[in-house]
């Protein structure tokens, strides 16, 4: 599969060092990586296109920063994989915001730079390759793990929970609880599955999703909550 790569800094140097990266890459583990190379924030969301499957930021650039930048391509593509490098570690919780894969400090090398690219590359493959496919009354759905907020078990049914809309469906949360704990959910009550990338805030108690609906927080499985919640954290920032 070919993965569109964006890289951008307002420094040229680092630019084509993380382009050279990438075409290393492509040689030793024949991937099809073909990389866009911009200078501003600017730039890339004025040549922005739904094709890039990745995209590498610097933080601090002029203008508009590396934040900022991926937060309004957030607003255009909730799937596309973002990474952060920089020199500094200031802005983690910020780059949190904006759903980062990967928040790296610079210098980089190649050795350090492949590993994460390779689970980047995976990440591709996830969100881009694995829809989940749900039939219901005559209709078939093909759901994007990265659209999904958390899955409700209401009976003999299970209701999935989208940004704005639901959809149900005959199935139990045994029959994928396995595969998408893969893919960073996890069971935080025997009712509930949650989309740990969608959780907006937390407590003891409850979380909050993105769309605002609080879920309780089994105590059987707070434990798990916290693991998977840190683990998801810990691959963030890197």
């Amino acid at each position: 599969m070919k993965v569109n790569v964006a890289i951008c800094d307002d420094n040229e140097i680092f630019c084509n060092q993380i382009k050279e990266f990438i075409e290393r890459f492509n040689k030793e583990n024949n991937t099809n990586c073909e990389v866009s190379t911009f200078n501003s924030g600017f730039d890339l969301l004025g040549q922005y296109t739904a094709e890039y499957k990745i995209i590498i930021l610097d933080i601090e650039m002029k203008g508009m920063n590396g934040i900022e930048t991926a937060l309004e391509i957030r607003k255009k593509n909730q799937k596309v994989i973002i990474w952060f490098l920089t020199v500094s570690k200031d802005y983690m919780l910020e780059g949190y915001k904006a759903e980062a894969f990967r928040y790296l400090i610079k210098p980089l090398s190649y050795d350090d730079f492949a590993k994460e690219f390779d689970e980047s590359i995976r990440g591709v493959d996830e969100k881009y390759v694995r829809p989940i496919i749900v039939e219901y009354k005559n209709e078939t759905y093909h759901l994007e793990t990265n659209d999904i907020l958390f899955i409700e078990v209401f009976g003999h049914k299970l209701i999935y929970h989208l940004l704005n809309e639901k959809i149900t469906t005959i199935d139990t949360l045994k029959n994928i609880e396995i595969e998408l704990c893969k893919l960073n959910f996890v069971r935080i009550h025997r009712s509930y599955l949650i989309n740990l990338k969608k959780v907006k805030t937390f407590n003891r108690n409850e979380v909050v999703m993105k769309n605002n609906e609080r879920i309780p927080i089994s105590k059987y499985k707070e434990k798990d909550f916290k693991e998977a919640y840190t683990h998801l954290w810990g691959k963030i920032l890197g």
